[in-house]
């Protein structure tokens, strides 16, 4: 296998070796955010607050 030949297989795993690991990244930060955005409390709606301040 000459230089060339190896250089451009290099390039392409490099490129698969990023492609997957952005997906990995924002597969991660969905998890992440849909998990923070369950376990935050919801906040009350407008009509309950405004009755309940009465």
């Amino acid at each position: 296998m000459d230089l060339e030949a190896a250089y451009d297989r290099n390039s392409r795993a490099n490129k698969l070796t990023r492609l997957s690991m952005t997906l990995c990244f924002l597969i991660s930060g969905g998890i992440l955010l849909g998990t923070l955005a369950l376990a935050a409390p919801d906040p009350l709606p407008a009509s309950v607050a405004a009755s309940t301040s009465r």
